[in-house]
């Protein structure tokens, strides 16, 4: 709903910064608007935030885009809804109305979602979606919907998917192929003539962090906007080489491919220029262990272990390299020591499927039962286990 006391064309934006005009204040989502800094001429960008709170500007406080270039009406959801349809009309004839025939839909994940199913409604020409969900129904597991499917509610959703008359006329959309997620995603949006497609290799689901290390949208502003499609593709795919965890990834997937001396380079030319990161340092220690500076590269990953203790992350790289080196002893050793700093069941699983195939069943069957103490919600998973130990021994 409108603010009761200001109409939207009323409001004295002039000497504010960050946003300046709650045009909307809904039961899902507001709508915040940002004017440029020099009105006459400027084009506007549709934001589609994820979740945040109320009031928040994300856009700017993200540096995905920088206050005062752009027209920014910028839509926050209040919880994670994914825009529900019977709020999101009255928000978009709001903004059709105040947007030029030039917008911009903009959005990363969720917003990514928004910026598809309701640009166009907004009054935008252009959209450019980032990892964009399609579909986050429980029952549609194979398009991987189950890592937001909890927040799947049948009458919010029921308007959700995605159709052609959707679409803005320019549709750009950038994700990894090599996320299994992204991937299903993606391919469920309706294709159209408009639409152009990015792949964002080694990015994971989060091609928006890339686009904010390499400052943000203002690089590729202007091809966005122009609907220079290849344009869009190289500045996307160069601004990955600014995020760290990119050329983290780049260099883990060389070292599983077999090429640990593009891995060890890649890996140390980024930690030159962006410092000790802790994705920098692992991809570092297993390119080292690739090439047989074992003691090395294990040492640079237990630093991590010992700083962080109750970091998963770490642990979990640490036990990948001593699989890689057929280590089972010290697979089983470090399982166990990670259940005991983390008290994470992952952790704890792994290690008494590791011991029944190393044959260790006694020690298998006295882990089981423990853990049938410390996590009795996996009661039956573990009964199972212990059910099959006997037959093994």
């Amino acid at each position: 709903m409108l603010s009761p006391d200001v109409l939207p064309d009323q409001q004295d934006n002039s000497d504010a910064e960050g946003p300046t005009g709650l045009l909307h204040d809904g039961a899902f989502v507001q709508v915040i608007h940002t004017p440029a800094a020099d009105p006459s001429g400027a084009r506007s960008i549709v934001y589609f935030d994820s979740e945040r709170s109320p009031g928040a500007a994300e856009a700017f406080r993200s540096g995905m885009i920088r206050p005062g270039e752009y027209h920014v009406y910028e839509i926050v959801p209040k919880a994670p809804h994914w825009y529900p349809s019977r709020e999101m009309q009255e928000v978009c004839a709001l903004l059709a109305a105040r947007v030029g025939s030039d917008a911009l839909a903009f959005g990363v994940s969720m917003g990514g979602y928004g910026a598809l199913r309701y640009g166009g409604a907004a009054g935008c020409a252009t959209t450019l979606a980032l990892s964009p969900q399609s579909d986050i129904s429980p029952s549609n597991a194979g398009a991987g919907s189950g890592m937001f499917g909890r927040h799947h509610d049948p009458e919010l959703h029921a308007e959700m998917a995605i159709k052609p008359r959707h679409l803005t006329r320019h549709v750009i959309v950038a994700w990894d192929p090599g996320d299994v997620f992204d991937t299903a995603q993606a391919t469920m949006i309706p294709a159209t003539d408009g639409q152009f497609t990015v792949s964002m290799d080694h990015c994971g689901h989060w091609t928006g962090a890339a686009l904010v290390a390499a400052d943000g949208l203002a690089p590729i502003a202007l091809a966005v906007f122009a609907a220079d499609r290849l344009e869009v593709a190289r500045l996307l795919r160069r601004a990955r080489r600014a995020w760290p965890a990119h050329l983290a990834r780049l260099s883990l997937a060389c070292t599983k491919r077999g090429h640990p001396e593009w891995a060890f380079d890649i890996a140390s030319a980024a930690i030159e220029d962006h410092g000790n990161q802790p994705e920098l340092d692992i991809a570092l220690a297993s390119a080292r262990v690739s090439l047989g500076k074992i003691d090395e590269g294990l040492q640079g990953i237990e630093r991590l272990v010992v700083a962080h203790p109750r970091n998963q992350r770490y642990w979990n790289a640490l036990v990948a390299e001593y699989e890689k080196l057929g280590h089972d002893g010290c697979v089983a050793e470090v399982l166990e020591i990670a259940t005991g700093q983390t008290e994470n069941f992952t952790f704890c699983w792994k290690l008494i499927n590791k011991l029944i195939a190393m044959g260790s069943f006694g020690q298998a069957r006295m882990i089981t039962e423990l853990a049938s103490e410390l996590w009795p919600d996996r009661g039956q998973q573990l009964e199972r286990t212990l059910a099959r130990l006997p037959a093994m021994g």
